[in-house]
């Protein structure tokens, strides 16, 4: 699924923005802005970060700047379903706070929390969102300071709460996270270490991803599965070997990574068509 990067129109005298949307259709997307959203009718999925889940009415969720995500209301996909979903969504930027705010002690607190939402907060207190709410509707009503004052209070009430879950197993943002960037290193990785016994936990901790993140983001830009890559990346070994070597099939095996020999002899004919024998065989015929 492509990503797309979505920029935030501010009024020319605003920094910050609050919107209402009557039904939710942008695609998956990340812009360079926090978003504080707030479901007030409705159900549907959503996709924040590497993670999938379900949202509905007076869910409040913080979503980090660069963060991908996406809302689908159920009335989309389903018939049945009548509520069209509704939300308030604020946009803030990063800029509207000093630059070492994690060092000013007022500060720390909203620093912590926007750090937090990198993997995206959810504020599960229905009562406690009603009011944050009403917090967000006096932004439309302010004008200058009083706007940030309003913003400032809202996020400060929001790192007290104490009924919070974070939405993503691991932090995740298109501003720090180059997806071919990460596809690459996966890819160099595996052809270094081909040889050695590889798990996906193993292959996943060169990207700081988790390994069900790190296998949907590689089928999803190479077509393949990384076990796939992998055994191509071995095979590929073993032929150049049996092209190169007098060896026995058993060490092709090993020197390629299989422990296995029976596993090395099914991957080969799947790759090749071909037992490692009949594929020398043919080499053979082919250069007499």
């Amino acid at each position: 699924m492509k990503i797309l990067r979505r920029k935030i129109i501010h009024d020319i005298d605003r920094s910050f923005s609050i919107v209402t949307f009557s039904h939710l259709q942008y695609p998956l997307h990340y812009h360079d802005e926090y978003e504080l959203i707030l479901m007030t009718s409705g159900t549907g999925r959503e996709y924040i970060g590497h993670a999938v889940g379900k949202f509905a009415q007076w869910d409040l969720t913080l979503i980090g700047k660069g963060v991908p995500h996406v809302h689908i209301c159920d009335s989309m996909s389903d018939p049945s379903v009548k509520t069209e979903s509704s939300c308030e969504v604020l946009y803030f930027p990063a800029s509207l706070f000093p630059e070492n705010m994690e060092v000013v002690e007022e500060y720390r607190p909203i620093h912590t929390l926007l750090k937090k939402s990198m993997s995206g907060i959810r504020f599960t207190d229905p009562d406690e969102n009603r009011r944050i709410h009403a917090d967000m509707k006096k932004i439309r009503k302010t004008t200058g300071i009083a706007r940030v004052q309003v913003l400032l209070s809202i996020l400060d009430k929001l790192s007290c709460s104490s009924r919070t879950r974070l939405v993503s197993p691991l932090p995740v943002s298109i501003e720090k996270e180059n997806f071919a960037d990460a596809v690459t290193r996966i890819q160099v990785y595996l052809k270094e270490a081909f040889r050695e016994n590889l798990s996906l936990n193993d292959i996943a901790g060169k990207t700081g991803m988790n390994a069900n993140a790190m296998c949907r983001l590689f089928k999803r830009e190479t077509g393949q599965t990384v076990f796939h890559y992998l055994a191509r990346i071995r095979i590929d070994n073993a032929c150049r070997l049996l092209i190169d070597t007098g060896w026995p099939v058993s060490r092709l095996a090993w020197e390629s990574g299989y422990a296995n020999l029976s596993h090395f002899n099914r991957q080969f004919r799947q790759m090749t068509g071909q037992t490692p024998s009949e594929y020398k065989q043919s080499l053979t015929l082919k250069t007499a």
